[in-house]
């Protein structure tokens, strides 16, 4: 139906029914000779959903701080009260920040980037409220020690070159499969990069 005579790659999400159908059609293809370099690179997993598993276990290492901040994040955003008095904060730490708190959807970690990022800019204004909210100290469990703080700042940038990545491999309007080659020598080389540096993330 699409008139194509030779397929190189068949990017699909790693799901096992997927695997099935590659290896289906790979058989129907190569009786007809329809496959490029025998087929030998025709199915290619996901390469987002690889660069998923990359980020979740990197935040796994930071899971306390990321805790922390998010039950932070939580507190400022159940009231509008709360909201008020955190902008008060804000202006007496002359923190003008444009970015709105937001929370993250656990099972996505490119939403808890988007948290770190709108977030860590506020870290004097969290704390002039940690010192004048009164229901803060007893309604959130977790503290923000200075250590979380640096541990959250660091996970931002190790985070930044994925969010990046994936977003340009996960395209639906334009090519990906040219990206893979490049953007695996990338990622390669910022685990060796980070792999012997003292901070995890940095």
């Amino acid at each position: 139906e699409w008139q194509l005579e030779k397929l190189g790659t068949l990017p699909v999400d790693n799901a096992r029914s997927n695997d099935v159908a590659a290896l289906s059609l790979k058989r129907r293809l190569v009786k007809r000779d329809g496959l490029l370099l025998n087929g030998d690179f025709f199915h290619v997993r996901c390469f987002a959903h690889i660069l998923n598993l990359i980020v979740r276990d990197g935040i796994e290492e930071a899971k306390s701080s990321i805790l922390a901040l998010r039950d932070y994040v939580k507190y400022v955003r159940s009231s509008s009260s709360r909201l008020l008095m955190f902008k008060k904060c804000a202006e007496e730490e002359r923190v003008l920040g444009k970015r709105a708190l937001c929370l993250d959807v656990q099972t996505r970690w490119n939403s808890t980037y988007i948290m770190l990022n709108n977030a860590i800019e506020y870290q004097l204004v969290f704390e002039r409220l940690e010192e004048k909210d009164v229901c803060f100290k007893i309604e959130v469990k977790n503290v923000m020690t200075e250590e979380d703080w640096m541990t959250v700042k660091s996970l931002h940038k190790f985070l930044e070159n994925f969010y990046v990545i994936t977003k340009r491999v996960s395209g639906s309007k334009y090519v990906t499969s040219n990206y893979f080659f490049l953007e695996t020598n990338r990622i390669h080389a910022l685990l060796l990069s980070w792999a012997n540096h003292e901070n995890k993330f940095c």
